[in-house]
């Protein structure tokens, strides 16, 4: 191998251009930092980090970021359904006329029919409707008889409850009945010597 000789001269060119690259270097660093930061910020003025977007990508005032979402005019479920039920109408027939009635009227008809005809469901929502929605104060005489209603809604749904109940009861008897017939051991075969 051939021996190079490195003169005074060579070493100083040679670090002055590696101080010239540094420099150079760490001018391109501040560049890119420079283009980073926020158009007329000066480096130092403007912190970037959590809840503090860069400058340039923050949210211009005016600036719709969901074109196709909910418009402001835009009503919710129980307005339109109110609505809905207001402004439908039905024709009731109530003996030789017929009458035209908004969907909910002709919805608490079709209740009421079904609480006369003894219906336990319709009994136990119209009771329910009438707690949630009947809020007034009931006087002397009309306390008397809400006492009197629920006392006589109470025995009807309890009569109707131990009716069914009986004849749940009478079908598992029947059912209990077959079931021991079943159970009992058949009767022995005849032998052929008899």
């Amino acid at each position: 191998m051939a021996k190079f000789r490195v003169t005074k001269k060579a070493l100083d060119a040679f670090e002055r251009e590696i101080e010239a690259f540094t420099k150079a270097e760490q001018g391109l660093k501040l560049r890119a930092r420079a283009k980073k930061a926020a158009p007329g910020a000066r480096r130092g003025d403007y912190e970037i980090g959590y809840g503090k977007p860069p400058l340039h990508s923050r949210i211009k005032p005016g600036q719709v970021l969901n074109p196709a979402g909910r418009g402001k005019g835009r009503r919710g479920f129980k307005t339109e359904f109110r609505e809905f039920v207001q402004k439908k109408t039905a024709k009731m027939r109530r003996g030789d006329k017929v009458k035209k009635v908004s969907a909910l009227e002709a919805s608490f008809e079709v209740l009421w029919e079904k609480l006369t005809k003894g219906d336990i469901r319709a009994i136990s929502l119209f009771h329910n409707l009438a707690e949630r929605y009947h809020n007034e104060e009931p006087t002397s005489t009309n306390a008397d008889s809400n006492e009197l209603d629920d006392e006589i809604l109470g025995n009807f749904i309890e009569r109707q409850i131990g009716e069914r109940a009986a004849k749940n009861k009478g079908k598992n008897d029947k059912a209990r009945k077959t079931e021991d017939q079943n159970d009992e051991a058949p009767p022995a075969p005849k032998s052929k010597k008899e």
